[in-house]
């Protein structure tokens, strides 16, 4: 195996030996905001508010065992984003996986399912300040499963997959009902028209300097409830689609469409219908360094 090395990769710190079949990148990073709300006053308030928070604290260890095509990822937040995880630290990805020559990955564990592209966007590598309202309110967030994704040889189409206990399923027992779901199943297809799909990943741009994109995306989940004393079975289908469109000159366009049904017993189905339009430009090139392709299995930050 030979003897150990560490090093700055300028991206990570990184441990492995010297022929790259055990590797560990070591990262983190942390977001600090200053807020300021402004409102008309009130008798309880005078219509000014302002102070700093930190919605994202991550350090993440991923990298490969035995061979460089066997990953894995661990990622802990230490958010103060919502009571659930106020800075005491909360699992967020625990999954490892494999790439086999022909294309097709495999994965084992807890992850972001690769449904909405809004919600499988970096954090650290966001349009604007924060996601999407869309985002929000249809991603399943991270579940527990079995992922797949096969992408075609010249790397301008991709197939993801999943087979889950359904959405809001993060860091939950088997048997918690809800919200644990007797089965989900997710998909989604993603084809470059032109550019590089890999590229994409984790992000709705680029910088400037490269070559142009155009990329579109569909994507269908269904799940149904655990059938549980005391639960009211429910079916959910949601579907949607995206597209991206990046220009060399530094500017780019992301749209996305979201169609969810429900369906519970005993009660009227319905339907939620979102959207979302996204628009930014980039004035400066900041380097090939920005513009490195970067795989979904071993990205810096989620």
């Amino acid at each position: 195996l030979g003897a150990p090395v560490s090093a700055w990769s300028g991206q990570n710190f990184q441990i492995g030996n010297q022929d790259g079949t055990f590797l560990m990148n070591i990262s983190a990073y942390n977001q600090t905001r200053l807020n300021v709300n402004i409102s008309d006053d009130s008798p309880t308030s005078d219509g000014f508010e302002s102070g700093f928070n930190q919605p994202r604290t991550r350090l993440i260890f991923d990298g490969n065992v035995v061979n460089p095509d066997t990953f894995y990822r661990i990622e802990i937040g230490f958010d103060n984003d919502t009571s659930a995880n106020s800075g005491t630290g909360m699992l967020l990805d625990a999954y490892f996986g494999h790439r086999y020559a022909s294309g097709l990955t495999v994965s084992l564990g807890q992850r972001k399912v690769n449904i909405l592209r809004s919600f499988t966007q970096a954090s650290n590598r966001e349009q604007l300040i924060e996601g999407t309202t869309t985002g929000s309110v249809f991603a399943t967030g991270r579940n527990q499963g079995i992922f797949v994704d096969y992408e075609g040889e010249q790397g301008n189409w991709r197939y993801s997959g999943a087979f889950t206990d359904g959405a809001g399923t993060q860091n939950t027992d088997f048997t918690a009902n809800p919200p644990e779901g007797d089965w989900a199943v997710s998909n989604r297809f993603d084809f470059a028209v032109d550019g590089d799909l890999g590229a994409f990943d984790d992000s709705v741009r680029l910088f400037p300097g490269g070559d142009g994109a155009t990329i579109l995306g569909a994507n269908l989940h269904i799940q149904e409830s655990a059938n549980a004393p005391g639960v009211q079975r429910t079916y959910l289908i949601q579907y949607g689609g995206d597209i991206i469109f990046q220009s060399p000159d530094g500017w780019n366009i992301f749209a996305e469409f979201v169609g969810r049904y429900t369906d519970t017993e005993g009660a009227p189905s319905f339907n939620d219908f979102g959207i979302a339009v996204q628009g930014g430009f980039f004035p400066t090139e900041t380097g090939p360094t920005a513009r490195r392709r970067l795989r979904r299995d071993s990205k810096l930050a989620a």
